[in-house]
């Protein structure tokens, strides 16, 4: 299941609360919150709570909004962009 693109329709720019992962950042232009805790089976409201995404979630977080879990949370992910890249020197 894909999630909704944002940027389909027109809206107005808010920029998202001070504090937030850049991981979460991210995610919040790519998909609607909406549609991501719907798929997760949570209230939007529990996902906008979220300062960073919980550890538990990433792997689905990624697997539904096409973001690497490195993107979302690079703590936890360390390398993880990089595995099958060839090397540059």
């Amino acid at each position: 299941m894909r999630l909704k693109d944002p940027n389909r329709r027109k809206r107005v720019n808010v920029p998202p609360p001070a504090g937030l992962s850049d991981g979460l950042k991210l995610l919040r232009e790519k998909v609607y919150i909406a549609s991501l805790a719907e798929a997760l089976d949570l209230t939007p409201g529990a996902v906008r709570k979220w300062v960073e995404v919980p550890a538990e979630r990433v792997v689905a977080v990624a697997g539904l909004s096409g973001l690497l879990p490195h993107d979302l949370r690079p703590d936890l992910y360390v390398g993880y962009r990089y595995i099958g890249e060839k090397k540059t020197k």
